[in-house]
């Protein structure tokens, strides 16, 4: 059962694996320039978080992880975890890795060295196994993507920024896919009792809606994004409400 319910997540996670691609390791996007002065301030930006990262310690891979133990999820360096009840399902590492396409060439490879080598790795995927057996094609889930941006962009971009940077790359992504872009906002929501930057996207595929909130989470030039997908209604604030500080 379990493998079957990743190759069928693996559809509906395409939507949802785009927002790597905006915040990739040591590669954000930076804003075009829109005037010398403006570039040279940048410039003198990155100098001085050079000489900052160089003080920083660096990022351990093992220590952004978190840990999943039956319906129970817990980050402790982004201070969060998920208590899911009986009709959520989170899948164990194994399943994690298959769902990126890894188990094939990364067998043995653990899910620390997967980030160390590409930058960054899917650390929790959720079901609604309820919705799901109503709807194979259209449930309730939940992801956590963990990303190291390196410690230069870490110093010199927040959340904002990184969500900003991301937008124009999610709405190609997703018209290239054939699904209609209706909005992608970013703005503040409530996550874990405190304000977050988030970004709310709403797409269309055929006639059905696809709702997604994504928060963001930074520690250091590590980034966590949490991201909940529901389909017709928005419920995506009830299950990130499931979230709670660690």
């Amino acid at each position: 059962m379990k493998k079957r319910l990743v190759l069928v997540v693996a559809l509906i996670l395409i939507a949802t694996m785009v927002f790597v691609t905006g915040c990739g390791k040591k590669e954000e996007p930076k804003p075009e320039p829109q005037a010398e002065a403006q570039e040279e301030a940048e410039e003198e930006a990155e100098e001085e978080a050079e000489e900052a990262a160089e003080e920083a310690e660096s990022v351990v891979p093992e220590e952004l992880l978190g840990e999943t133990n039956g319906s129970t999820y817990v980050n402790d360096f982004f201070g969060f975890r998920l208590d899911g009840t009986d009709n959520w399902y989170l899948l164990e590492k194994s399943e994690l890795m298959e769902l990126m396409g890894l188990a094939a060439s990364s067998a043995d490879a653990s899910m620390a060295e997967i980030l160390e080598n590409t930058g960054y790795a899917m650390d929790l995927y959720g079901i609604n196994l309820t919705q799901m057996a109503e709807n194979p094609n259209a449930y309730d889930n939940v992801n956590a993507t963990i990303q190291d941006i390196g410690k230069i962009y870490g110093i010199i971009y927040n959340e904002k920024q990184i969500a900003e940077a991301s937008v124009e790359t999610i709405k190609q992504t997703l018209a290239a896919q054939g699904v209609e872009v209706v909005s992608v906002d970013v703005g503040e929501s409530n996550f874990i009792g405190k304000n977050c930057v988030s970004m709310t996207i709403v797409s269309k595929a055929g006639d059905i809606t696809m709702y997604q909130k994504q928060v963001y989470l930074k520690n250091g030039s590590a980034l966590a994004c949490i991201t909940a997908t529901t389909f017709m209604e928005d419920r995506t604030d009830e299950v990130l409400a499931m979230f709670k500080a660690e």
